[in-house]
Order: structure tokens, then C-alpha cells, then sequence
């Protein structure tokens, strides 16, 4: 057996790495031959990491592997949630780093846990509910239902999340405006191309997942990308002969 802190340096190095990109097919297959508790356990702690680079190789790696988790024991899924939002809750004494978008990323693997707890990360955005204050934590949420938005987008549209993205374009911190604009590309709403419109020359900056890398991209180009994305999924209907 691989003793745990070995394990977890290990894993370090793989999120730790060399290159701009993600990469996360080929940490995938570095870390294939570990125990996925441990691994869990190890990536849980990635999260907190303070490079970026490495927190979201931590996120895409977490969905999967929870989500496979899952399948085999429902409540081990559900323990790993549970921690991740406790994290984000005061009480717990912790930042919460990550948290969200890893709460989303596994619930867009998981239809399973995505039934049960899409609510808890739809309310984290909705002002009547228990909306994040950080701008960090914010922005992590509004991404993460972006993310679950993907896979399974009526559960993503639980608690108002398209409204409150909406109302969340006018951030004044850029990491939030620019995820919400980003998040309603997927949530979509009949409000939801107007509300971009206003948001398409914004030229503030974040540091923001784009394909397979991290970029800094401006609010403007990631409420262009999700109105691109919105003619896609919803064509204009087409005239009458």
C-alpha cells in the first residue's frame, strides 16, 4: 500500500506541473495506479493550492472520479459534497477555495448527485438565499453552475440561478462579472441574451478556464462567447415562405 503522504506528493506534482495547459487526460493516466480514496483526499487538499493552474487540474480531475465514486457508493459522493460545502460555509473556518467549482464539476458527471443537490449550489448565487460574499467564492459558484449547466441544465436552473447570474453581470469584482457572463451562455433564460448585450464591451480582465488552458480573457469576450453559444443552442425560428 502507498503510504498517504507519498501519495499526496505525488499528486502535487501532477497538479504542480510544467505547462500552461490543463492537461488533465495525461494526469489522468499518471495517477490511474492510486487508491481513489486517497486520491480524493489528495485532490481535496489540491484545491487550496496557490497557484491556479493547479486548483483547476484539481476541479477537472474531482468530477470524475467522485462521480465514479458515487456509482459505486451513493454516500461517498454525498460525504465528499457535504465537505466541499462546508467549506464555504463561515462557520468552518476555511476559505473554501474551489469548493464550488469542484461541487459543480462533479454534479456534471453525476446525474445522481446533481438530482440531489444542484439546489444547495443554485441557492449559493441567489440573492434571497444564501448567496456567497466573497467575490472569489462567487464567481466559483456561478462557474460551477455554468459547468453543471452543461450536462444536466434544468437542474441548473433551480432557485433562480439564470435571474441571479443575470443581476451578477454588473459585479464590480471582474472574476464575478466575467463568470456569470460566461455561466449564462449555458443557463440560458429569456432575459439572458438582452442582459449579455450590455456586457459585450466591458474590457475588464480575469484569469479564466478557455478550452483546454487558462486565459486571460476580458468580461466582453466571455459574454460574446455565451451569445455565440446561445444562437447555437436556440436558432432564431426560421420566417414564413
Amino acid at each position: 500500500m502507498t503510504p498517504s503522504g507519498s501519495i499526496r506528493r505525488q499528486v502535487r506534482a501532477v497538479l504542480e506541473g510544467p505547462g500552461p495547459g490543463l492537461a488533465l487526460d495525461q494526469a489522468r493516466q499518471r495517477l490511474a495506479d492510486l487508491p481513489a480514496p486517497a486520491l480524493t483526499r489528495a485532490l481535496l487538499a489540491g484545491l487550496s493550492a496557490p497557484n491556479a493552474l493547479a486548483r483547476w487540474r484539481a476541479v477537472g480531475l474531482l468530477g470524475p472520479l467522485v462521480a465514479e465514486l458515487a456509482n459505486q457508493d451513493p454516500e461517498t459522493g454525498r460525504e465528499v459534497l457535504r465537505r466541499l460545502m462546508w467549506t464555504l460555509n463561515e462557520e468552518s473556518g476555511a476559505m473554501g477555495w474551489g469548493a464550488a467549482e469542484a461541487f459543480g464539476e462533479i454534479l456534471s458527471h453525476s446525474p445522481l448527485l446533481a438530482r440531489e443537490f444542484a439546489n444547495i449550489l443554485a441557492s449559493r448565487v441567489a440573492p434571497c438565499a444564501n448567496q456567497l460574499d466573497h467575490p472569489s467564492l462567487l464567481a466559483g459558484a456561478l462557474w460551477g453552475l455554468g459547468r453543471l449547466a452543461q450536462t444536466q441544465p434544468e437542474l441548473a436552473r433551480a432557485c433562480g440561478a439564470p435571474e441571479a447570474a443575470r443581476k451578477l453581470l454588473g459585479h464590480s469584482d471582474p472574476g464575478v462579472a466575467g463568470a456569470a457572463a460566461w455561466a449564462l451562455g449555458w443557463l440560458g433564460g429569456s432575459e439572458a441574451r438582452g442582459a449579455l448585450l450590455t456586457r459585450l464591451g466591458d474590457p475588464r480582465l480575469l484569469e479564466f478556464p478557455w478550452g483546454d488552458t487558462l486565459q486571460s480573457v476580458s468580461v466582453g469576450q466571455l459574454a460574446q462567447g455565451s451569445l455565440d453559444r446561445l444562437k447555437i443552442t436556440n436558432p432564431a425560428p426560421k420566417k414564413a415562405p
